[in-house]
């Protein structure tokens, strides 16, 4: 208990920190490196958590499977935060980073698969609440691709147009993966890993709207920044609990096995 407390608290001031950080702009001209430097800080936190996850289940069991391809779309956005600096540097187009960012949501899809397997298989076999919720989520997208349809522009590269289509079918991958997630602890799987990690998705799912709808005006160091970190803050403790949960677990059986 004292572990797991330490690392949410610590967690939890971290967040404090760049809040008031990012809403005061504290930092004068620093302030754009300051907010550079939160941005790795912040996705390399659940990089380690997935890191130390991966080295303690190992990679045959579903649980490390799953966890590694956490941890590689994570590190795939990380790329995306270091290409975006380097071209903001040297000048280039932004949709080369934004392929790495892109790059990173099918892992996340994978690494759900995996993770609800390890928590509910009997679910992963339901066809009938599976079919029920798919047509749901079916019925989400068309109202979603409505309201954000993406369209072939002739006016800009066909790297952009594709990315542009990327980030569409990206948000829809990183909501269904959240909403498989919330929906097996609805079903009655409570594990606090997947509610944390299903949470974090759609923090970053909401930063993705509000960044497509206000593009234009966006600026390195803008609050919605936070959107991402607190996205990849709760995204990192999902991870950490998914080692400390396992951990825990041995603990207590080896134990009870000494006490019979």
């Amino acid at each position: 208990m004292e572990k797991d407390r330490k690392v949410v608290l610590l967690v939890i001031f971290y967040a404090l920190v760049i809040f008031v950080i990012h809403y005061f702009r504290l930092g004068g001209k620093q302030y754009s490196a300051i907010t550079t430097i939160i941005s790795y800080v912040s996705g390399i936190i659940p990089i380690y958590f997935g890191y130390l996850a991966i080295n303690y289940f190992g990679l045959k069991t579903l649980q490390g499977k799953s966890v590694l391809f956490l941890t590689i779309a994570q590190a795939f956005w990380m790329l995306g935060d270091i290409l975006w600096l380097a071209l903001e540097i040297v000048g280039g187009t932004a949709a080369v980073s934004d392929i790495a960012y892109i790059a990173g949501y099918p892992m996340v899809l994978v690494g759900v698969y995996f993770g609800i397997k390890t928590v509910n298989l009997e679910l992963v076999r339901d066809y009938k609440k599976i079919a029920c919720f798919t047509i749901s989520l079916l019925i989400f997208f068309y109202f979603y691709l409505n309201c954000f349809p993406a369209s072939w522009d002739n006016e800009i590269s066909f790297l952009e147009n594709v990315v542009t289509y990327g980030y569409s079918i990206a948000d829809l991958i990183l909501l269904a993966s959240a909403s498989w997630l919330i929906f097996i602890v609805i079903s009655g799987s409570f594990s606090i890993v997947w509610l944390l990690i299903g949470i974090s998705f759609l923090i970053n799912f909401l930063a993705d709207i509000y960044y497509s709808l206000n593009y234009e005006t966006y600026a390195n160091g803008d609050l919605i920044d936070l959107g991402w970190y607190f996205a990849y803050l709760v995204y990192g403790l999902g991870l950490f609990y998914l080692r400390y949960n396992a951990e825990k677990a041995l603990a207590t059986a080896k134990e009870e096995m000494t006490k019979s």
